[in-house]
């Protein structure tokens, strides 16, 4: 086995790990890894290297476990399936008159707003989080 085809299991085992943990498909962490190692030559191919490797049902084992514990909503998964599947070419249409840089500055400035509101909502806790405490920040963090 090669260096590239290691560094390309590294990569897919560390996204497995985050995804399964955070509800993330594991793209956030393979695209850019993908570009920074050299396993593709540009952000194009990353983006559809990536999609193809999300394409599978790889969370199925995750699912069953968040599914076991009851943390797992089948009828707004079957909603954001449908709306996803149906948008997604239009958002892989649109990218081929738009160039690798602009597309890299278009994610950038995507995964900047999704990690602010995390940043945030760890801090104040107002979505996803039923906290009993008056404490307006980090009760949710005390709770427990």
């Amino acid at each position: 086995m090669n260096k590239i085809s290691l560094l390309t299991l590294l990569v897919g085992a560390i996204a497995g790990l985050f995804g399964g943990a955070l509800g993330q498909s594991g793209a956030e962490l393979m695209l850019p890894a993908l570009l920074i190692l050299g396993i593709v030559p540009n952000f194009k191919t990353a983006v559809g290297t990536v999609l193809l490797a999300i394409l599978p049902p790889i969370s199925v084992l995750a699912v069953l476990e968040y599914y076991r514990r009851g943390q797992v909503k089948i009828w707004t998964s079957v909603l954001l399936f449908a709306a996803y599947f149906f948008t997604a070419f239009i958002g892989a249409y649109v990218t081929k008159t738009i160039t690798n840089r602009t597309l890299e500055f278009i994610t950038g400035i995507y995964f900047l707003i999704i990690s602010s509101f995390f940043f945030w909502n760890s801090y104040t806790g107002i979505y996803g989080e039923k906290s009993v405490n008056s404490n307006k920040y980090f009760s949710h963090l005390l709770s427990k």
